[in-house]
């Protein structure tokens, strides 16, 4: 598909390939998890987490891996990380930082649990743009030569937090339609990441790289 070798138009595709996903299922966070009182309490907001993610994330891990095959040949284990990083990301994300304010705030699970009556959301998609960032690391590397391997794989990183932060930002404005407010969070992510692929410096690099794999197989 020679449509997806110009920048903006696989920054379009891009895009689409986040919304969709999100638009099927809605994403968890914005779904109202209940309070926190005790340990176990944690389990009962993230079994109801568990389907939607795993759903997101094989939806989105198939987009991208057509998108990322058909124009850099990237491996198979683009797939397998984005399946692993969008379907567990966001849980281990949750189940982290709850655990460490009950740490830092032990009281609070034994006194109506006030700091958890909301599991910080903000924080966990910051978390979850980071773990997807650094899975998906070493495969964007392998897209650049010399130091620009680096510096791209960290750009990458970089752009998943912004991403995951800001689509944060972007859903909340929409209270109360969670429909809405996943389609928002998918998109947003799918802008901010795809803005990767507009920006990135040295094109000839990237083709050179892809020729040099192609030979190789």
């Amino acid at each position: 598909m020679k449509i997806l070798k110009n920048r903006l138009f696989f920054w379009v595709f891009w895009i689409f390939c986040l919304g969709i996903p999100f638009v099927i299922t809605i994403f968890p966070f914005f779904k109202k998890p209940g309070s926190i009182q005790a340990w176990s309490d944690i389990w009962s907001i993230v079994t109801p987490m568990i389907l939607p993610a795993l759903i997101i994330g094989l939806i989105t891990a198939s987009f991208q891996y057509i998108l990322m095959k058909i124009r850099f040949s990237i491996s198979p284990r683009w797939f397998f990380l984005t399946l692993v990083g969008y379907s567990l990301g966001p849980i281990f994300s949750v189940i982290l930082i709850i655990s460490l304010l009950g740490i830092v705030y032990p009281k609070t699970l034994s006194t109506g649990g006030e700091y958890f009556q909301l599991f910080p959301t903000a924080l966990a998609m910051v978390l979850s743009g980071f773990v997807i960032g650094i899975l998906q690391y070493s495969e964007i590397k392998i897209l650049f030569t010399g130091k620009a391997k680096k510096t791209g794989g960290l750009l990458w990183v970089f752009l998943s937090v912004l991403a995951w932060s800001l689509s944060f930002a972007v859903g909340s404005v929409w209270q109360g339609q969670p429909r809405l407010q996943s389609m928002l969070v998918g998109i947003t992510i799918g802008f901010i990441s795809g803005l990767f692929f507009v920006i990135i410096g040295n094109e000839n690099q990237i083709k050179e790289e892809r020729r040099r794999r192609d030979s190789n197989s």
